[in-house]
């Protein structure tokens, strides 16, 4: 299966792969509903989870087409921040809600990966 529209392998090296927040994180957001969040109450706190799941949700999307590098390379995750992302994904953009130290904390992150990840994996590789 081909990577998502959202991750893409680097041209020229092969352990770097770009995340595009624009597709990912409206994707994970959709989800937190399970969670029994509302679409407009994003805060801080949450686009630290969408951060969070997409990463883990990356890592498992390159290991299952074979293209992981570890061990004899690091594997490196870049957000893309051109074209405007990194003003639209700033967390300064977003109320602070519980903060993304508690975020960090991976109680929601688990949630969602954990015992949904089958319907959010679906949702991530389904974005564009």
């Amino acid at each position: 299966m081909p990577l998502p529209a959202w991750l893409t392998q680097d041209g020229t090296k092969p352990n770097l792969f770009h995340i595009d927040p624009d597709i990912a994180y409206p994707a994970v957001i959709g989800r937190l509903e399970q969670l029994n969040v509302k679409t407009g109450d994003t805060d801080q706190y949450w686009l630290e989870v969408a951060f969070q799941v997409t990463k883990i949700v990356a890592q498992d999307l390159i290991s299952d087409n074979g293209l992981d590098p570890r061990p004899s390379a690091a594997l490196i995750l870049s957000i893309q921040s051109g074209g405007g992302r990194k003003g639209r994904w700033a967390l300064r953009g977003f109320n602070k809600g519980k903060g993304t130290i508690a975020a960090t904390k991976g109680k929601e992150v688990r949630q969602l990966h954990g015992g949904n990840s089958a319907a959010l994996r679906a949702a991530l590789i389904a974005a564009h």
